[in-house]
């Protein structure tokens, strides 16, 4: 499983586990994973603005599935937009494809078919698809309308902004409980709040 995704340098990030998503703003996003987890649906797609932790959310979903001794790759078309379209040949074996950064693909039809293609090969196989992008699948400006629709069939969700204290303290809490850290919750409360206003400045 884990070994098959060094061929192409992706690695699922380990670090990324579903108990960070924990508050309450991503309730019914993890309930979605759950659906998934169990073949109640078949694709999920997600978007938000950046820095909103759609890419750790996508690690810690295919960290899930190889937990339940499935297979799952994540894909950033980011990093691959400039590498050779045919990387996405032969992906629909694993049990979860996981494809973060949908808008880059604007300028590239080539990268668009080479996706719709790629998608409609693991709906033959039954696998599942897992979206991210900054934007709903609607609103991306992609040439191939047949991909747009392939897209929009997909439960969709957009994830928290970030902005709530509750979210970012599960998120917080999690990671230093998984590294063995502690700090006093009255700390932890300060350091948010001083995070909030920053970035609302």
């Amino acid at each position: 499983m884990a070994e098959a995704q060094l061929s192409l340098n992706l690695d699922i990030k380990h670090d990324a586990s579903l108990s960070d998503f924990a508050g309450p703003g991503w309730m019914s996003i993890i309930d979605a994973v759950r659906q998934l987890h169990v073949g109640l649906i078949g694709q999920l797609y997600l978007f938000g603005s950046p820095a909103t932790g759609k890419s750790h959310l996508l690690s810690a979903i295919c960290e899930s599935f190889i937990e339940m001794d499935k297979s799952a790759i994540c894909l950033s078309l980011n990093e691959l937009i400039h590498t050779d379209v045919h990387v996405l040949s032969s992906l629909e074996n694993f049990d979860l494809i996981a494809i973060d950064d949908l808008e880059v693909l604007e300028q590239s039809s080539q990268w668009q078919e080479a996706l719709f293609h790629l998608i409609n090969r693991s709906r033959e196989g039954q696998r599942q698809l897992l979206f991210a992008a900054n934007k709903p699948a609607g609103d991306l400006p992609f040439q191939l309308r047949d991909l747009l629709t392939r897209l929009a069939q997909a439960p969709t969700f957009k994830v928290p902004n970030g902005h709530d204290l509750a979210d970012r303290q599960a998120l917080l809490q999690s990671i230093l409980r998984r590294r063995g850290w502690q700090f006093d919750d009255r700390i932890m409360i300060i350091c948010l709040l001083r995070d909030h206003i920053a970035s609302v400045r």
